[in-house]
């Protein structure tokens, strides 16, 4: 009895030592300031770098705290700054998560502001026991990633419009102070052509470039409370950063921002250390400029109340690998990591191209571009795939098609997948290259079972010259009298229109690779004799003329197959690179005699 009473004890005495040895050291009473002590009069300090990295103390005056300011369970605290220079500046993106104390003690994060305010400086504090609740909650240490959207959530990046605004709701809460994203090798006019698709994924912040990663042999930079921190996005011969402040720090744990970076949750964001360079001033809202080093460690959470991570393990990263050339013979190849990050991913893979599209030692006035890519999804087979674009737009719309070809691919309703890797190979023609149909003619116009039909394409290219194209296609020898075919011209992308009967469901993450896979050269000129049939597509193959028995089992959805109904059978095709793109369609009836 007095054994189990002695082992008892002893368990109780070793669990406390671990709940004691988890807790996070600013957590003890005598490091914090509590939220139910804060009374309006208090003067506190808020802890930031204006320049470097070396810490500068700045005076506010507590307005009082607001219960359920920012949502049920989560106070906010007011206070006004008092040092003319704060006051004149403003709120100032990057400064979220400053440090607040009273006394000494850490009160919590300086977080939020009215950006619209004018002569007055206003501070919104998140307060540090809401912060501690994502240390006690979750997860620092394990590898978790992002989420796939369940097959509930929005439609995709190719299908989603931007809603009409609301312009009689005025919005005056206060707002997180912005965390600014800065950009190194991306030029502003790559980010400005972009804009739409960083505000699709949710970024408003200020963006900036010229900036991004600091070059080698910096010091490390201390990640202490105060100091700036790097949310890294993307570095190597492109990089991109956000950049926030440290709230606290226990060991290799640490808090920050103090409002949630992208608002994802379980995260995997690789962290690094930052130096401020300067504060810019302006009247809408001033900014740290900053750059960051190394990758020293990863951020687990994102959460409302701010981000938590852990200095030494790091996440891993998709490797990206983007060959040039152009038709001068100038050839050059880029290397960088992205943030595995079905929106991020994609959207900086896109950027990566358009600028190098944009570059001034690849830039022409008229561009063709031909963009080979394949992409390596861990745990699955390669997908390659084939675009070109030409125009006064070229480049933003080969961006805007592989940002939103990635996208639906990561963010797919199944389960979740990264990029190891994407080998990207992009061929620039100083030239606008464009053909279009000018005639078709088709020999004989009755042919019989086996025969061969010959049809005579006449192409028209932008500039006026004209090329002539001779194409073949079998007819069947099992043909009937009376049967009839389609002959149809058209670019890959209208033929796989033409002939998908509504598209394939996907019902697997599989799915959505084989449809790749499947998929004509879009920009490409394809000729194809067409059959009506009653059957089904499995997995690629056509199935026609089936039993309605065998038609009614192969139809219903099977999440090991992508099939699809069947009212036509391409029995015949015929596909041509032609300099630059096709575009254009052609249809003709033949019937059997």
């Amino acid at each position: 009895m007095r054994y189990r009473w002695i082992e008892n004890m002893r368990r109780i005495w070793t669990w406390g030592i671990l709940i004691c040895l988890s807790l996070p050291k600013a957590q003890a009473a005598e490091d914090i300031f509590p939220l139910s002590e804060v009374k309006p009069g208090m003067t506190a300090t808020w802890r930031t770098v204006v320049r470097g990295n070396e810490l500068k103390d700045f005076q506010l005056e507590i307005l009082g705290t607001v219960p359920e300011g920012l949502g049920p369970g989560w106070s906010t605290i007011v206070g006004l700054a008092t040092d003319p220079e704060m006051i004149q500046i403003g709120g100032v993106a990057g400064m979220s998560g400053s440090p607040v104390y009273i006394d000494g003690k850490l009160l919590g994060a300086y977080s939020y502001t009215y950006t619209w305010s004018k002569d007055q400086a206003f501070v919104g504090i998140t307060p540090i026991e809401q912060m501690f609740k994502i240390v006690d909650a979750f997860d620092l240490g394990e590898q978790q990633g992002f989420q796939a959207l369940s097959p509930f959530s929005v439609p995709s990046v190719s299908q989603t419009t931007t809603p009409v605004q609301d312009t009689s709701f005025v919005d005056w809460s206060p707002q997180p102070v912005p965390t600014p994203l800065s950009f190194g090798g991306i030029s502003a006019q790559t980010l400005q052509t972009l804009q739409p698709e960083f505000a699709q994924v949710g970024w408003q912040a200020p963006v900036t470039t010229g900036m991004g990663a600091s070059s080698e042999g910096q010091p490390d930079y201390s990640l202490d409370a105060g100091q700036p921190m790097a949310a890294v996005l993307m570095t190597g011969d492109f990089n991109a950063a956000a950049t926030g402040t440290i709230t606290w720090r226990d060991g290799e744990r640490l808090l920050g921002f103090g409002h949630s970076f992208l608002g994802a949750g379980n995260v995997a964001v690789p962290l690094a250390g930052a130096e401020v360079l300067t504060i810019v001033s302006n009247q809408r809202l001033s900014f740290k400029l900053s750059k960051f080093g190394d990758i020293v460690g990863t951020i687990f959470q994102d959460r409302a109340s701010g981000i938590a991570g852990r200095i030494g393990p790091k996440p891993p990263m998709t490797e990206l690998n983007l060959r040039t050339r152009n038709a001068h013979g100038w050839r050059e190849t880029y290397e960088a990591q992205l943030i595995q990050h079905p929106q991020w991913t994609s959207l900086l893979a896109a950027t990566t191209v358009l600028e190098t599209a944009n570059s001034a030692m690849s830039a022409g006035e008229r561009q063709t571009l031909y963009l080979h890519g394949q992409i390596y999804p861990e745990g699955m087979n390669s997908i390659s795939f084939e675009r070109v674009a030409t125009g006064p737009s070229a480049g933003a719309m080969l961006a805007r098609r592989l940002f939103a070809e990635l996208y639906d691919f990561l963010d797919n309703p199944f389960e979740p997948v990264t990029l190891d890797r994407i080998d990207l190979s992009l061929e620039i023609v100083d030239s606008w290259q464009l053909s279009g149909l000018r005639s078709v003619n088709i020999y004989p116009e009755a042919p019989q079972p086996g025969d061969q039909v010959q049809v005579e394409l006449k192409l028209l290219n932008y500039r006026g010259d004209e090329r002539k194209l001779l194409v073949n296609l079998q007819i069947p020898p099992t043909a009937d009298e009376g049967d009839t075919f389609a002959v149809v011209i058209a670019d890959g992308e209208q033929l796989d229109r033409e002939t998908s009967d509504g598209g394939g469901v996907p019902h697997s993450l599989e799915d959505i690779a084989l449809s790749w896979s499947l998929e004509r050269v879009p920009g490409r000129l394809y000729a194809a004799l067409i059959k009506p049939t009653e059957g089904i597509g499995l997995e690629g193959a056509a199935l026609p003329n089936l039993p309605p028995s065998v038609l009614q089992q192969l139809s219903e959805p099977n999440p090991s197959r992508l099939n699809r109904p069947v009212s036509q059978i391409v029995v015949d095709e015929k596909n041509f690179s032609l300099p630059g793109i096709f575009q254009g369609s052609y249809s003709a009836q033949l019937t059997i005699r």
